[in-house]
């Protein structure tokens, strides 16, 4: 059975704790690796509901990663909320889209994505904020996804792309789509050529252009996130006047 009484894990102090301005986005990137003895202090604080979830993955491997993301959350928010990692509380929206319910929070929202042996986490002043991190398969064919996801405007930009960058401008999209998706709450069944997204010069930045009004504003901005070799990730929140802010990966 689940216990949590083996550790003491406490808060940091409430004149320690990190502010969000409400014009940026913290952004934390964190390698989904531990020992044995780190794998136990994650497990230590997840909720009934998250060792449930965790039980359900078949390799170790992915049980592992999820525990450690999940209990990295828990560690993360604690420096800004102050209140003990295994005493957070969550809930989740009409999208499923999971929510701080922590009495005594200040007004924060989050957002996370992990994949392969990488995470993701957005932390912003309670406004909708959307993250997604990819890792590139050089496996997969470019076209072939684009032609059935997106729009025919995103897939002309892959296709005019020389060969070797046609992966790195697909999971452009990709992940710029995704976060988008999730900022606004929409779900996992929400087409995905049902938003155009218009980069920057420099690919960068991107403004989304929403097929579905009545479901999806047009305000949402895309920023891209610098990964390593292999990875892609953005984070996208409403409005033109924000930025983000990578935060320390040590915790």
């Amino acid at each position: 059975m689940h216990s949590r009484t083996r550790r003491q894990h406490r808060a940091v102090r409430p004149d320690a704790r990190i502010a969000v301005d409400d014009d940026c986005v913290h952004v934390w990137q964190l390698p989904l690796e531990a020992t044995d003895a780190e794998l136990s202090r994650h497990r230590d604080v997840l909720s009934e509901a998250e060792i449930a979830r965790a039980t359900r993955f078949h390799r170790d491997i992915e049980r592992h990663r999820y525990t450690i993301a999940h209990g990295l959350l828990r560690d993360v928010l604690n420096r800004y909320c102050a209140i003990p990692p295994a005493q957070l509380e969550f809930a989740t929206d009409r999208g499923g889209k999971p929510l701080l319910s922590s009495a005594g929070c200040p007004p924060l929202s989050f957002n996370l994505s992990h994949s392969g042996g990488r995470m993701l986490l957005a932390i912003a002043d309670g406004c909708p904020i959307g993250v997604d991190i990819e890792a590139s398969d050089r496996r997969i064919d470019p076209l072939k996804l684009a032609r059935r996801y997106f729009f025919g405007g995103e897939v002309e930009d892959i296709e005019a792309a020389p060969d070797d960058e046609r992966h790195t401008r697909f999971f452009q999209y990709w992940v710029a789509k995704e976060a988008t998706v999730k900022a606004a709450g929409l779900g996992l069944g929400y087409p995905l050529d049902a938003l155009r997204v218009h980069f920057s010069a420099k690919r960068d930045v991107a403004q989304v252009e929403s097929l579905q009004p009545e479901r999806l504003a047009n305000d949402w901005m895309v920023r891209m996130v610098p990964c390593d070799p292999g990875w892609h990730a953005a984070v996208v929140r409403r409005g033109l006047q924000w930025n983000w802010r990578p935060m320390p990966r040590p915790l």
